[in-house]
Parts: C-alpha cells; sequence; structure tokens
C-alpha cells in the first residue's frame, strides 16, 4: 500500500506551491523513502525471522530500485520530471529507512529480553 501511495502521489502533476525551502523536494523523498523503506525491511525479516547483513542490503535494494523506477516513471508524467538528484535521495532514505528500523527492532527484542527475565 506504501508503495501504491508513493505512485499514486509521483503520478499526478508537480504541486503550484511554491516549497518552503530550496531542495525541499529532496526532504520530501527522504522522508518517503525512509518510510517505505522501513516496511520492506519489516516484510523481509518478517519472511525470514531475522536481521542479517543480507536482509539489510537486499531491502537497500529494493527500495532503491523501486525509487529508480518511480523516476523513470515521472518521466513519462507531464509536469514532472526524471531527476538523478531525486533518486539519490531516494537510496540516502532508504539507508536511513533500514537504520531506523534496525533500532526499532533492536528495542523490539530489549523489551522482549527484559520481560523474559522478570
Amino acid at each position: 500500500m506504501y508503495a501504491a501511495g508513493i505512485f499514486y502521489l509521483s503520478s499526478g502533476p508537480s504541486p503550484d506551491i511554491p516549497p518552503p525551502f530550496p531542495n525541499f523536494d529532496k526532504v520530501v523523498h527522504v522522508t518517503l523513502y525512509t518510510g517505505f523503506s522501513f516496511f520492506v525491511a519489516r516484510a523481509v525479516c518478517f519472511q525470514w525471522k531475522e536481521i542479517s547483513r543480507m536482509t539489510l542490503w537486499l531491502t537497500i535494494a529494493i527500495s532503491s530500485l523501486y525509487g529508480l523506477s518511480d523516476e523513470i516513471h515521472q518521466f513519462f508524467v507531464p509536469t514532472r520530471s526524471c531527476d538523478v538528484l531525486d533518486w539519490c535521495a531516494d537510496v540516502v532514505g532508504s539507508v536511513l529507512g533500514v537504520f531506523v528500523f534496525s533500532a526499532y527492532r533492536y528495542s523490539l527484542l530489549k523489551c522482549r529480553f527484559k520481560k523474559s527475565i522478570n
């Protein structure tokens, strides 16, 4: 559903509202792909029941490739453009999402461990 939301947002025309600051769109890309990568990591780790370097790299690859496909898609959308820097922001968000997911997973496991001791 999250991927469909990104696709939907990128299928419409660019907003006519001026951005609040320069490169605001890059912040939006990083934010969207941090969330997307978090959910991809959750799905991958749910499937394999563990976090390994491979699952984290796989998550980054899936999220980054989706970002690339979205940029290519925008090339064909009127009022949109394919921007390499937008894709770089997607990759940064993908990596950040993996870190956020790892911290989330660590805190969950830590809480479960504390409960099992008590």
